[in-house]
């Protein structure tokens, strides 16, 4: 997540969103994603009910004393991804 967050954030979340978007494409498997997203550093809470967007958080501080902020919103049906939109911010 580093990386995405030196991007800035709005060049930061374009490019997750274009990597995660060329990983998963709609149709795929919701699990595997949601897995993928914990495994870089993302909170997804509990199970996400079907046919609600699901949203996923990460957080962490930066040597700069700002933090990083990152939310993964995801569109899908319970087994199927229709949709990934990502936004970032820094904050003090």
């Amino acid at each position: 997540m580093e990386r995405y967050a030196r991007m800035g954030p709005r060049g930061g979340a374009a490019e997750l969103e274009r990597v995660l978007g060329a990983a998963f494409p709609s149709g795929s498997d919701a699990g595997q994603f949601f897995a993928r997203l914990e495994w870089m550093g993302f909170d997804c809470g509990p199970a996400v009910d079907p046919n609600r967007a699901g949203a996923c958080r990460y957080r962490a501080a930066r040597g700069d004393g700002r933090v990083v902020t990152a939310q993964v919103e995801v569109a899908h049906d319970g087994l199927r991804i229709s949709g990934i939109a990502v936004r970032m911010e820094l904050s003090h």
